[in-house]
């Protein structure tokens, strides 16, 4: 499994957002991209898993190389989340993880 977090690193959103995210896999495969999988953890609650509580639909999308998740929402302020998006190439299994921190300013 190859692990990959985002170039642009902590990313940051206000408590009453809701956004949908896309990730790229095409600097790391030029295979088609399928199967994603999407897990969201709570940083400062002990890396507990959040998914179904923040990204309740979580039916990830691909247009290959190109993975849109479902809407991020419900975050609680001053808490950082760990997205993790696991996608397969038929040979490899990658991992893209993205930062997010919710506050309001």
């Amino acid at each position: 499994m190859s692990e990959i977090e985002v170039q642009e690193g902590l990313r940051f959103q206000h408590p009453d957002e809701i956004i949908v995210r896309t990730v790229t896999f095409a600097n790391v495969t030029s295979g088609t991209v399928v199967s994603p999988v999407v897990l969201v953890f709570d940083e400062h609650d002990n890396d507990k898993d959040v998914t179904t509580t923040v990204m309740p639909t979580n039916s990830p999308s691909v247009v290959s190389p190109i993975v849109t998740l479902s809407e991020l929402k419900l975050l609680v302020e001053r808490h950082t989340y760990r997205v993790e998006v696991l996608a397969d190439d038929g040979t490899n299994t990658f991992v893209s993880i993205h930062r997010v921190r919710c506050q309001r300013t």
